[in-house]
This record gives structure tokens, C-alpha cells and sequence, in this order.
């Protein structure tokens, strides 16, 4: 996906033989936990695939997209958590899927972007509409302004899609502050929704994911005596799937309060730490954030968890190995049990 993002795989609804957003979503190890728990509610739904071709029905849907289109955003604080009078970078990405069997056909006779029910012009200018709608009122602006701003954003290309039959079936937003973290590439708030537009409820099937994209830490981790003599680096990737379903007052909003304090518990364990492995480290690590976050959200609201951890010094003839762990909030009931992270105790999975 654009600017790093993950494009969904897609899976095929067994109760109505259709393909869905929400199977789109899910992603195989939502999948795999659903269909063994003999459930397809709550799904959890974040995206893990890395290419720009999705897999599954999206591959033979026409999109047209907007790639890293650059502004700035008021967001009120600073990453040091100051108060802040001062705008900062946001990258914006959005991609549209049309409906399959809607393809987006033109004659060479009318070849023109007037002819074209949706073209990349009326994009760009939407995510305009978006950023001059939000920083119009300076006292939203200064309330989670990256999560109102990718919400502005969804209602105003859903209010074009209706105007101007789009019939997008699919459509992801992600919103990158590259100077909101202390020492990863960026931090990024993305929306992955079915517009079910027409519909009463047109929020759905949804998925707001918050990410620490690449962070550089220097740790005390591996198997060999020598590998603890001096730290190295590893780059960690953290996604925290708030799950909110459009909610006007869903989780992603009280996530947004925890973003600088959630970096500061990651760069202080992974440096302040040691381990032998990467999937150690990534197990007691998840614990953590899931603890601190734990009172934050209720039960059935809160999100889904999922880290990487890559480590370039470790294999001289690759860039890095790399272990991903995912970790839902809610553990289905019958898929056999795993060692808690900090307890080590067995839970249920």
C-alpha cells in the first residue's frame, strides 16, 4: 500500500458466499482465529499483508489513488507533550476501490477525465476539502485532529462517491506525522472502511489502526555471549487495531492520549532489557503495552495488538530477520493455550 501501508487479504464469507469488507479486513489470522472459534462477530481487522497488489477479490477491482499528498495539521501538542502553537508535516494517503464488474471504461473517443465518474483530480481536491474543513475551526483542530481530520476525509469522499456514483467498494486512508515520534519514521493513523453507502449505517465495517512505524532502538538481545558486549539495533513496528466501528467517541480518540506515553514504555523496555530472542522480547513487550492500555478501553472495545521486530546485524547476507507477533485483545475460546508473556502462565487462545 502507498506509503508503506499494508493492503488487505481477503476472504469470502461462508454464510453468504459474497465477498466482504469485513472479510477484506480481517486478514488471514483473523481468519484462522474466527473459523476456529466457530464465530464471525467482533472480527479483528488488521490488515497484514505488505504489497501494492492485494490479494484476493480487490486485485480485479479497478482503484485509482493519492500518494503522500503533504500538508500540515495543527495538532496542539509536541512530541515532548508541550503545548504547541506550531503545524506539523502530515503525509496523506488514499486509495479507492470500484466495485467489481465496474470497471472504469473509456473510449478513446471520449478520453477525458470530464467522462470518468472518479479520477485522481477529484481525489486530490477532496482531501483538500478535508484539511481546509478541519483547520476552518481551530478548537476541533486542537481535539485528536489526526483522527478528525481521516474522519472528515472518509465523509467527504463518501458524500462525492453518493453525488457522483463512484461505487467504490473499498477504501483505505493513512495519515503519516513523520515529526511525531522521537525516534521512529513516523507515526501514522489508518482507516480501512466499507462505505456501504446508501445504507443506514454506513460505518459498519471499519478498522482504525494507529502505528509506530520503524522505530531505532539499541538493545542487549541475543543467543551468543559476544552479542551482549555492545547493544545493537533493532526497528520495531507497532499496530494497535482500536477496532472502533465508526464510533463517534470509539477507542482510536483515547488512543490518540496515549501516543507519547506508549512510545516512552517501548523505548524504555526494549533498552533497559535483555533477551536472548526476538520472540521474548516481543511477548513481554506486547504484555506490556496491552497492561498499560488495559484500563483505557472496555472489554469488548479494546483494540488488537500486533509487532515486529527486525534485527539487521543478525544475518550478514540479509537486511534483517524479522519475527511478527499478533495478539488479539479478546482470545477466542478452543484454540489450545499460550505462555503469558510476564507470568508465565498458560492462557487460553
Amino acid at each position: 500500500m502507498e506509503g508503506g501501508g499494508r493492503p488487505p487479504l481477503i476472504e469470502e464469507n461462508r454464510d453468504s458466499g459474497n465477498h466482504t469488507v469485513e472479510g477484506i479486513l480481517s486478514g488471514k489470522y483473523n481468519r484462522d482465529l474466527r473459523r476456529s472459534s466457530g464465530t464471525e462477530t467482533n472480527p479483528d481487522l488488521t490488515p497484514i499483508a505488505e504489497c501494492d497488489i492485494p490479494i484476493g477479490p480487490l486485485r480485479f477491482c479497478d482503484s485509482i489513488a493519492i500518494k503522500n499528498y503533504v500538508r500540515t495539521l495543527y495538532l496542539g501538542v509536541d512530541p515532548w507533550r508541550r503545548d504547541n502553537h506550531s503545524d506539523q508535516i502530515v503525509n496523506v494517503s488514499v486509495r479507492v476501490w470500484r466495485k467489481q464488474g465496474c470497471p472504469m471504461t473509456v473510449s478513446k473517443r471520449d478520453d477525458e477525465a470530464g467522462k470518468l465518474e472518479v479520477n485522481y483530480s477529484q481525489l486530490a481536491r477532496t482531501i483538500s476539502t478535508a484539511f481546509e474543513t478541519l483547520t476552518a475551526s481551530r478548537e476541533l483542530a486542537e481535539q485528536h485532529a489526526l483522527h478528525h481530520f481521516v474522519e472528515i476525509l472518509w465523509r467527504e469522499i463518501s458524500q462525492r462517491a453518493v453525488d457522483n456514483d463512484w461505487k467504490i467498494c473499498a477504501m483505505h486512508i493513512k495519515a503519516d506525522l513523520p515529526k511525531a515520534t522521537h525516534t521512529g519514521d513516523c507515526l501514522s493513523l489508518e482507516l480501512w472502511r466499507e462505505p456501504n453507502l446508501g445504507d443506514a449505517n454506513p460505518k459498519l465495517n471499519s478498522s482504525m489502526v494507529l502505528c509506530f512505524q520503524g522505530l531505532r532502538l539499541n538493545a542487549s538481545i541475543g543467543f551468543h555471549a559476544f552479542e551482549h558486549q555492545a547493544k545493537q539495533r533493532l526497528i520495531i513496528t507497532l499496530w494497535i487495531d482500536t477496532v472502533d466501528g465508526g464510533k463517534p467517541h470509539g477507542p482510536s480518540r483515547a488512543l490518540l492520549n496515549h501516543i507519547q506515553e506508549l512510545e516512552t514504555v517501548v523505548v524504555k523496555f526494549v533498552e533497559t532489557t535483555i533477551f536472548k530472542t526476538l520472540e521474548g522480547m516481543g511477548n513481554e513487550l506486547l504484555a506490556l503495552v496491552k497492561q498499560r492500555l488495559g484500563d483505557s478501553f472496555a472489554p469488548d472495545m479494546a483494540p488488537n495488538l500486533r509487532l515486529r521486530i527486525e534485527k539487521p546485524l543478525a544475518v550478514p547476507l540479509a537486511d534483517a530477520p524479522m519475527v511478527e507477533l499478533y495478539r488479539p485483545w479478546i482470545r477466542p475460546e478452543g484454540l489450545g493455550s499460550v505462555e503469558d508473556g510476564q507470568s508465565g502462565k498458560k492462557q487460553k487462545v
